[in-house]
């Protein structure tokens, strides 16, 4: 398995955000049991 690092650009955003919304909301469910959870604004 080969891992690459690429520069961050305004395309990869939504994707990214998606993802982090996805893993805010599993350690909410884990840890809190509610559905959904993060930081103020997310």
């Amino acid at each position: 398995m080969e891992l690459k690092l690429i520069r961050l650009e305004e395309s990869h955003i939504d994707t990214l955000t998606k993802i982090m919304e996805r893993a805010f909301d599993e350690d909410t469910r884990i840890h809190i049991g509610k559905e959904k959870g993060g930081p103020d604004g997310y």
